[in-house]
């Protein structure tokens, strides 16, 4: 019996879906080479080997493989048990014999490969693994044992791996893990002499472009409350206000030491165009719900709270923190990030900067600016708002009663004696402004009231030609005016009595 092993990580597009799936197919177009691509995050392992003869005695099998990394001279390991189905790890995802060989193809994840060589060796830097920009040199070793044929045909195992076991599978009787012991094994059981080099020291390429996604972050949250106002996409936070902003983070494993556990939130400033930090961040401790905050720019915005919970065996941890900006004007996208930290190395890291993850936050600091005008017993108040805009404007008496309210900028009140105004004009984020103004009112001496008869002609006529007085009511308050100009343009309009006022 003869076998032949191929180990590929084929380019995504590079190999049709069906080439997978058919060991044959995969056999023949990979046997002439070997090739080292990939294929979202997946190690195929393709493999032919002669068919059992009727009269064979012994036979070698391969019951599993090893995979090493070598790093800064220390190996790092995992064994997966292989059998025809395929084990929990190494999947068959298909068998066929075809004249006298037998086909076989295996996928392993990459990932799956991470898992195990983190949970294994839980200390170890192990950054490389996760490193989108370097390639990763995995060596496979066949993990080979002997079988006897028994009278009835069925043949029985020399040694075994037991069921897959977090990459340390329980073993029994005899098995080899390199050429030379296999070599020597086969010899002395059947007397011959075979080469088994090819079974051993294969080397399989991940790019790190096909590594995969291992961590992940939900979208910024911003809990509602009073000083945020969201309009358009974006949001109006009072300048000094704390802001509650949450998101989770997920890796695709975790172990006691191996988790989530630096939560950021990356600053790009708007109107500069450019990440003004990168360390705005809050670690999260493990088994702790409160965390340990870096404040590098609280001159402009600053961590103030942060609490973390855990969940799914650690692989997701949800960041809810605290944080407000100082200054007015500024304009950020914040965004999310997760990092995994071990022995004071980032492992993992999720993507930089994703505006779609993020928010856009803009400061407002600034209350609104009131001006005031006084015309006859009119008091005309102007508010200006360039930030979140107005939320409403007041008129306070002196004896503390609400006068008028109004959330458009510019607004007529008559007065009917003189006292002292109370204004208070509020914008969308809680910014207020307040100033007193007195007023007085002026008497009209011998004031009589004229009535007359006016038609639309006049509308737009000045007083010394018929039109109305400039003080007049119908002029200075907006809503009077409009309904004015509506019955003196109406259609059914004949002619309307108006009189001045005393």
């Amino acid at each position: 019996m003869c076998a032949f092993l191929m180990f590929f990580f084929v380019k995504k597009g590079h190999v049709y879906a069906e080439t997978y799936d058919n060991a044959y197919t995969f056999y023949n177009q990979f046997s002439s080479s070997n090739l080292m691509q990939a294929n979202d995050g997946y190690i195929y392992v393709g493999n032919r080997s002669g068919a059992a003869s009727s009269t064979s005695s012994y036979l070698y099998n391969n019951r599993g493989h090893r995979l090493s990394l070598i790093l800064n001279g220390v190996t790092y390991y995992i064994d997966l048990k292989r059998s025809l189905f395929g084990g929990i790890y190494d999947q068959n995802i298909s068998c066929m014999t075809v004249g006298s060989y037998v086909y076989n193809v295996y996928r392993i994840p990459y990932q799956t490969i991470c898992q195990l060589l983190q949970y294994n060796y839980p200390n170890a830097d192990l950054a490389l693994l996760y490193n989108s920009e370097q390639s990763v040199e995995l060596t496979y070793d066949s993990i080979m044992t002997i079988k006897k044929r028994q009278k009835n045909g069925s043949y029985t195992l020399f040694g075994d791996l037991s069921n897959d076991h977090l990459g340390r599978p329980p073993t029994w009787g005899n098995l080899y893990y390199n050429e030379t012991t296999m070599e020597k094994a086969w010899e002395s059981t059947t007397g011959q002499t075979k080469y088994f080099g090819n079974l051993y020291h294969l080397q399989i390429i991940i790019p790190g472009n096909e590594k995969g996604t291992f961590l992940t972050t939900t979208a910024i949250q911003i809990k509602p409350s009073a000083g945020i106002y969201k309009t358009r996409g974006l949001y109006y936070v009072k300048a000094g206000k704390l802001v509650e902003y949450s998101y989770s983070a997920t890796s695709n494993f975790a172990s006691t030491t191996f988790q989530p556990n630096y939560m950021y939130l990356d600053v790009k400033d708007l109107k500069e165009d450019t990440y003004i930090a990168t360390t705005l961040f809050a670690y999260a401790p493990t088994e702790s719900t409160d965390g340990t905050m870096n404040n590098p720019l609280l001159s402009r915005i600053a961590l103030a709270k942060c609490n973390f919970s855990r969940s799914d065996s650690n692989c997701c941890l949800d960041y809810t923190g605290q944080a407000k900006i100082i200054r007015d004007g500024e304009r950020f996208l914040i965004t999310p990030r997760c990092e995994i930290f071990l022995n004071g190395v980032c492992q993992i890291s999720s993507l930089f900067g994703d505006s779609l993850l993020g928010v856009t936050v803009v400061s407002d600091g600034k209350p609104p600016v009131v001006e005031t005008k006084q015309t006859g017993n009119v008091l005309t108040l102007l508010a200006k708002e360039d930030g979140s805009g107005l939320d409403y404007i007041k008129i306070y008496s002196e004896d503390g009663v609400e006068s008028l309210r109004a959330r458009t900028g510019e607004v007529s009140y008559p007065y009917t004696k003189s006292e002292v105004y109370k204004i208070v004009a509020v914008d969308r984020v809680g910014n207020r402004t307040e100033c007193f103004v007195p007023v007085t009112y002026e008497e009209i001496k011998d004031a009589k009231a004229d009535f007359r008869f006016i038609s639309k002609e006049f509308l737009e006529k000045q007083e010394v030609d018929g039109g109305l007085p400039a003080t007049s009511l119908w002029m200075i308050q907006p809503d009077m005016k409009k309904l004015l100009e509506e019955a003196l343009l109406d259609d059914d309009f004949e002619e309307i009595i108006e009189w001045d006022e005393p």
